[in-house]
């Protein structure tokens, strides 16, 4: 999975995400079949927001790439502050399958983020949070929230170090765990020296 850090400019200051807080996990679509995150930012910004409203936006190449990231969204009314939005690129009121690759990405961030979010109490569609047809009526939500809630062998114990890590200010975005000198050590090695 390939993580971008994107190189958006705000129109203005963002405020920062409490991890403690954020109590939901939100899905969307964004009702196009093709977009880049540029051009979100922009419809966004034509909107009268501050830029582009989601945390993070996944492609159907299943590329992420980061939003507002551990800030406030402007995605879901109500849970700006307590939510953080992931969209799928795609109208999946039209389209009627996600790619394998979108897919896969798409669980692997939810599963993160519960780690990375620790009072998580719900995944779900943006539908289920205030009226609207976003995600689309064809994605199938349910699977998606049965899949990132399924226990999975493929998460490292070094996952726990990068977590608390990124949480410190670490930049890490490749999450390749077994090196030569796996990266894992090196994580728990530099968390550790770091308390």
């Amino acid at each position: 999975m390939n993580i971008i850090e994107s190189k958006l400019q705000f129109k203005g200051e963002l405020e920062k995400l409490i991890n403690e807080n954020v109590y939901f996990l939100i899905i969307h679509h964004i009702a196009k079949e093709f977009a880049t995150i540029e051009d979100i930012h922009m419809w966004h910004l034509e909107a009268g927001y501050l830029g582009c409203g989601y945390n993070e936006y996944i492609k159907k190449d299943g590329t992420v790439y980061i939003g507002r990231g551990n800030h406030h969204g402007a995605q879901c009314f109500g849970h700006n502050s307590d939510g953080y939005g992931i969209a799928l690129e795609g109208d999946f009121n039209i389209e009627t399958a996600i790619s394998n690759e979108q897919y896969a990405s798409v669980i692997e961030r939810l599963k993160f983020h519960k780690l990375v979010f620790r009072n998580i109490k719900s995944i779900g569609g943006h539908n289920i949070f205030t009226p609207t047809d976003c995600p689309g009526k064809y994605l199938n939500v349910r699977n998606i929230v049965n899949d990132a809630y399924k226990e999975d062998k493929k998460y490292h114990w070094g996952m726990k170090h990068l977590v608390s890590l990124r949480k410190k200010g670490y930049k890490i975005h490749d999450e390749r765990f077994d090196d030569y000198i796996t990266r894992a050590e090196v994580f728990a090695i530099e968390d550790q020296r770091r308390d």
